[in-house]
């Protein structure tokens, strides 16, 4: 019975957390993992190298990561 209060909650840390990344990693992240765009649609929509969205892509990820640590942590 817990399991769906859980993820509504692990849902909402990821919301919480990307909303609070500046907007181009926010955007990258959230086209690749959410939409799971490929890179090329990624690179057509944003303008983008494929070299970038990848830095950008990760930079993102490390980002993300932190900030739902850091709301695990609180």
């Amino acid at each position: 019975a817990d399991a769906p209060v859980e993820g509504r909650e692990a849902a909402a840390m990821v919301r919480k957390a990307l909303a609070s990344m500046p907007r181009k990693l926010r955007e990258v992240v959230a086209l690749r993992d959410l939409e799971q765009m490929e890179m090329s649609e990624i690179e057509a929509l944003t303008g983008m190298s494929q070299v970038n969205i990848r830095v950008t892509l990760s930079r993102g990820r490390k980002l993300l990561k932190e900030k739902i640590a850091e709301f695990i942590k609180e």
